[in-house]
């Protein structure tokens, strides 16, 4: 019996062990996914008969200092059953160098494409090109950007 009280103590001081300044709201997610930048997730949606193509982040935002700057792309699991990534095309720097380069299909898989990213600061706009499966329809993003430290 004295155990069970000792147990019913414990959970009671645990209780209010809560650190939380402000309650909780419905909306509040219940953990934060920081976003990578080496692997930006890219997900096909439909809006009434337009589709819309999202990227988990906006900017691709690279820290100055970071290890590795490749960018692969890869369609979420619901969007790669209708759809596949067929082209990544990045805008060259002001004077033209290509900052970020030889985007390609990663090995046979036609839901993920690689770039290889030379670090330079700057902002540099994108467009991601997906096909749907069923027709080959092609849709093009609008005007996302990466973005390397400076």
């Amino acid at each position: 019996m004295t155990r069970l009280w000792m147990l019913a103590a414990a959970l009671a001081l645990l209780g209010g062990c809560d650190q939380r300044t402000a309650p909780r709201g419905v909306d509040e997610p219940v953990f934060r996914i920081q976003a990578n930048p080496n692997e930006p997730l890219v997900s096909v949606v439909m809006d009434a008969a337009e589709v819309i193509i999202i990227v988990d982040q906006e900017p691709v935002f690279h820290k100055k200092n970071a290890p590795d700057k490749t960018i692969t792309w890869t369609l979420d699991g619901a969007s790669k059953a209708d759809w596949k990534l067929v082209d990544v095309v990045v805008a060259p720097a002001p004077g033209g160098k290509a900052v970020i380069h030889s985007c390609a299909q990663v090995g046979m898989s036609d839901h993920k494409f690689r770039c290889k990213n030379d670090g330079d600061s700057g902002t540099y706009k994108y467009t991601l090109t997906v096909q749907r499966r069923s027709d080959g329809t092609r849709v093009t993003s609008p005007d996302p950007f990466i973005r390397n430290g400076r």
